[in-house]
C-alpha cells in the first residue's frame, strides 16, 4: 500500500495497464488529459469512474478514452492517492475488465478514419453494429455514438466477431467511375438513337409548316423553292413539285435519305375552296 500520493506522466496506455496492474485496493488514480480528467476509485477489486466530479458510465469511460487516444500532442498526467474510505455510488466495473478495455486502447489508432464493418459472427455483435455495417463509416461517428464506442469495435474485432476494412482509392473512385459509364452507356443509346429522333423530328417540321403552304398554294401565292424554315439536320426546307423535302442527314436534295412529305392535290377537291 502506498503512503503518499504518486504522480507521474505517461506517454501511452501500456504503461496505463501496468499501473493498474500494479494498484492495489482503497486508491484513487486520477488520469488527467489538458483540461479533462478522470477518477478512478478503487474499492475492494472494483472501480467506479468519475469525470469531472461525476460518476460516470462504462459506455462514458470508453468513449472518453477513446477520445483522449486519439488527441494529438496533449500530454496524459497521473496521480495515485493511496487509502480512501469509500468511492461514491456509481456504476462499478471489476479491475479485470477495467484492465481488458486498457488493452484495447492500443487498437484505436489502427481504426481508419473511414471504413467498412464486415460481420464474421452475428451472435456477438450489438444491433446496433449491423446497421452500421450496412454503409461505410466515419470515425467521427462512432466517436459521437450514445451507445457504441471505438473500444467496441477494437474488442469485438480482437474476438473475431467483425472486421474492420479500410475504404481504399479503389473503393472510392468505383462509383465515380460507375456514374462515368452510365453516363457514356446513356450517351451511347442517344447517340445511336439520335439520327432517327432527328429525322422524326424533321418529319413532324414539315407536318408543322404543311398547313401554311397549303394556304398560300389556295391563296395562288408564290411559294420559294427554299422556305426559310430548317430541319432538325439545320438543312433549309424545299418546296418543289407539290412537296416539301427535307435533304437529310447527307445535306443533299435528290438523295435516298431526303425526307418528303407530300402534299395534297388542291384541284378537284372540295376540300380546299375558297367559299
Amino acid at each position: 500500500m502506498l503512503n503518499e500520493p504518486v504522480k507521474g506522466k505517461i506517454n501511452d496506455f501500456e504503461q496505463f495497464l501496468k499501473l493498474l496492474e500494479f494498484l492495489g485496493d482503497n486508491v484513487l488514480f486520477k488520469l488527467r488529459c489538458g483540461e479533462d480528467y478522470i477518477v478512478f476509485c478503487s474499492e475492494q477489486g472494483e472501480f467506479t469512474t468519475i469525470s469531472n466530479g461525476t460518476p460516470i458510465t462504462v459506455q462514458d469511460l470508453k468513449k472518453k478514452l477513446s477520445k483522449w487516444m486519439l488527441t494529438e500532442k496533449k500530454e496524459i498526467t497521473f496521480t495515485i492517492i493511496p487509502a480512501v474510505d469509500k468511492c461514491p455510488d456509481g456504476e462499478r466495473i471489476y479491475k479485470n475488465d477495467l484492465i481488458n478495455i486498457i488493452e484495447s486502447i492500443k487498437y484505436i489508432r489502427q481504426i481508419p478514419a473511414r471504413f467498412t464493418i464486415k460481420i464474421l459472427n452475428e451472435n456477438k455483435v450489438p444491433h446496433i453494429l449491423k446497421t452500421f455495417s450496412k454503409h461505410p463509416v466515419e470515425r467521427e461517428v462512432i466517436l459521437n455514438s450514445s451507445s457504441l464506442s471505438l473500444l467496441d469495435l477494437c474488442k469485438l474485432e480482437k474476438e473475431g466477431a467483425i472486421k474492420i476494412e479500410k475504404i481504399n482509392l479503389m473503393d472510392r473512385i468505383a462509383p465515380l467511375f460507375a456514374g462515368i459509364a452510365f453516363i457514356f452507356i446513356v450517351a451511347a443509346a442517344v447517340i445511336s438513337f439520335f439520327p432517327f429522333g432527328r429525322t422524326i423530328i424533321t418529319y413532324l417540321k414539315l407536318q408543322e409548316i404543311e398547313n401554311e403552304i397549303n394556304c398560300k398554294r389556295i391563296l395562288k401565292y408564290k411559294i420559294p423553292e427554299i422556305l426559310p424554315v430548317k430541319d432538325a439536320f439545320l438543312n433549309r426546307i424545299y418546296y418543289k413539285n407539290g412537296e416539301l423535302i427535307s435533304p437529310g442527314p447527307d445535306r443533299k436534295i435528290g438523295t435516298k435519305d431526303d425526307i418528303i412529305l407530300k402534299l395534297p392535290d388542291l384541284q378537284g377537291s372540295s376540300l380546299f375552296v375558297i367559299p
